[in-house]
């Protein structure tokens, strides 16, 4: 539900360029350049997407026995891990991530073109960060039954922060893409109203924008100090039109489509 909005699909991550070069690394490590081993980020999310790549052969120690028949679903048994958040309550007791201690632990992977601002991750908010986020694919997990699975990504820890880099810019494109619409959904509006809802809605859009380009320590110089005159500007209802091409400005700063 946190990742509904988007109308259509996003770039081709093949056919754009990130403009930050950690971001921009990040974006290849996710296609797979320089992995060690494993299977790439791209697979499974395929072009920051809610779909596998069709054309990826999945192997059999990823794939689950219901792969097929489950609409592609995974089990990367995060429910299983030590140290849970819940152990700090019951550590003895404490049940898989459906309440009742049993389950298959299947799931649909989600669309990550949103990942930045909509964690927790994982279905018992096991995972806070984004950058938490891709090191579990990229980490051995160890298991409450003592197995160790190897990691399903085979990022190093660098890469780890180039791809969280990665998916930081591309959750604050979408944010300004967004106040961008609602901002001009504004300029046709005639009740004050539905103008003043439109516009605290494209601020929200804007700070998530901000806070989430923060966290990774990007586009500090440029992109964040325009938005905050952008989202500013937008509290008396003026100029408008100015802060919409403000936004695209601001995009293209991230990314060269």
């Amino acid at each position: 539900m946190l990742s509904l909005g988007r109308q259509t699909e996003f770039d081709d991550f093949r056919h754009i360029r990130l403009l930050d070069k950690r971001a921009e690394r990040g974006r290849l490590n996710y296609l797979g350049v320089g992995l060690a081993n494993g299977i790439p980020c791209n697979a499974c999310h395929f072009n920051g997407g809610a779909n596998t790549d069709p054309d990826f052969d999945f192997p059999a120690s990823v794939s689950p026995p219901a792969f097929e028949s489950t609409n592609r679903s995974f089990a990367p048994r995060i429910e299983e891990l030590v140290d849970q958040p819940g152990d700090a309550v019951d550590a003895l007791h404490n049940p898989f991530d459906d309440g009742f201690g049993a389950g298959t632990g299947l799931f649909n992977v989600p669309t990550v073109i949103e990942a930045a601002d909509t964690g927790p991750f994982f279905h018992a908010n096991q995972i806070d960060t984004v950058e938490g986020l891709v090191s579990f694919y990229a980490s051995q997990r160890q298991l409450r039954n003592g197995e160790v699975l190897p990691p399903i990504v085979g990022l190093n820890g660098s890469q780890v922060a180039n791809v969280a880099a990665f998916l930081r810019v591309l959750n604050a494109d979408e944010n300004l893409r967004s106040a961008g619409e609602l901002i001009g959904h504004t300029l046709h509006l005639a009740q004050r109203r539905a103008r003043r809802i439109d516009l605290k809605l494209a601020r929200a859009e804007m700070t998530d924008a901000i806070e989430v380009l923060d966290g990774g320590n990007l586009h500090f110089s440029d992109v964040v100090p325009q938005l905050k005159r952008a989202r500013q500007m937008t509290h008396d209802g003026s100029g408008l039109q100015r802060v919409q091409d403000m936004l695209a400005e601001c995009r293209a700063m991230m990314i060269e489509r």
